[in-house]
């Protein structure tokens, strides 16, 4: 019998994808930020926030009611009200946001590490199962996981990294890989006939988007493409990042390819085993994803920070609409500590694997 299985990626994933103690760590200032960390300038790269105006217009705003206010103000609150207010200066601090997120994004994957070496493992304990497929589903910009793919002996000769084709990452009949919220090398570019031409250079594409302000969405083209100019700041295209900015009741959809969203979509109906890796459970447009999914579940193992954080992320995944009914008896979590951990113990990922392979059998 044919095992499928989805490996849902959070930020907490890439926050914890090398051993902190290793020689491979680059730096710990850029460390991946989990949401409450977004807009944290105490780090060394704060002087970036400089050449985004807009959002550097709105940061002590953004920290001072993500600090002060009731715990029912949420990043993504206050996000939305930045993107649907009637002020244009709003309109403009938000729509700014994508651009400095792959900014910052662009430096978490360049300057944190060598090599993310738990992702890498990852896959190589996965490789050595026959699944049917694996679908690796991930609400990161950044391109940790993928550096993993493009070095991996199992992966690399379908993902290179610099590669322009987006058919790469859903080619393969045995996996795929599915970036829900965007990346840092993707893009749309501006329509011609909208924007006058002001140069290549990262301060005509944030004079372009300043112009456009709430009208921008109508002034980008459908396609999705790869970004081979984003890491160039004096020798921009004019394409504005494919990142969907987090506000809640669902992600932008249109920053990641159809295509894919059908590919994911035709696998998780087949799919009966999920490994959830920091993910907090707090982006709805997964769990609609899987609330919708045809089929049914069988082993599904969360695996966060700690013991508690990961059972908190079980409980939104089973008050989510119909997910109860449909995985309080197939939900567990990994009791030790963080994705680090769990790449290491016996007790991880070595047993969930085990324990795929003896359902299969049974």
């Amino acid at each position: 019998m044919p095992i499928n299985l989805t490996v849902i990626f959070g930020a907490g994933a890439s926050v914890d994808v090398i051993d902190p103690e290793s020689d491979q760590l680059e730096s710990k200032e850029f460390r991946p930020p989990i949401t409450k960390d977004l807009f944290n300038t105490d780090r060394s790269w704060a002087k970036e926030y400089k050449k985004f105006s807009a959002v550097l217009s709105v940061l002590e705003e953004l920290r001072n009611r993500l600090s002060f206010e009731d715990e029912s103000i949420s990043l993504e609150k206050i996000l939305r009200e930045l993107k649907e207010s009637s002020r244009p200066h709003r309109n403009k601090q938000f729509y700014e946001l994508p651009m400095y997120l792959q900014h910052y994004f662009y430096y978490v994957s360049e300057r944190y590490c060598k090599f993310p070496s738990n992702y890498s493992t990852l896959i190589n304990m996965i490789f050595d199962i026959d699944f049917e497929k694996v679908m690796f589903l991930t609400t990161n910009y950044d391109l940790l996981f993928d550096q993993a793919l493009a070095k991996n002996t199992a992966t690399a000769r379908d993902f290179p990294l610099n590669g322009t084709d987006m058919e790469r990452y859903i080619k393969n009949k045995n996996w795929g890989y599915i970036k829900l919220h965007g990346s840092v090398n993707w893009g749309r570019a501006f329509k011609e006939n909208l924007v006058p031409n002001k140069g290549r250079s990262l301060r005509a594409l944030l004079d372009n988007v300043s112009q456009l302000g709430g009208s921008l969405d109508e002034s980008l083209e459908k396609e999705i493409v790869v970004d081979s100019t984003y890491v160039n700041e004096e020798d921009r295209d004019r394409i504005y990042p494919a990142i969907s900015v987090p506000i809640g009741e669902g992600y932008d959809k249109t920053n990641c390819p159809p295509k894919h969203i059908e590919a994911l979509s035709k696998h998780l109906d087949k799919c009966e085993h999920f490994l959830v890796i920091g993910f907090s459970g707090y982006d709805e447009d997964v769990l609609e994803l899987l609330n919708k999914k045809q089929g049914k579940f069988s082993k599904v193992l969360f695996v966060s920070q700690n013991k508690a954080s990961a059972e908190n992320a079980r409980s939104k995944f089973l008050s989510y609409k119909d997910l109860r009914t449909r995985l309080v008896t197939q939900t567990s979590i990994y009791k030790g500590n963080g994705f680090n951990n769990f790449i290491r113990d016996p007790d991880g990922l070595k047993r969930y694997l085990i324990e795929l392979q003896m359902y299969n059998y049974s």
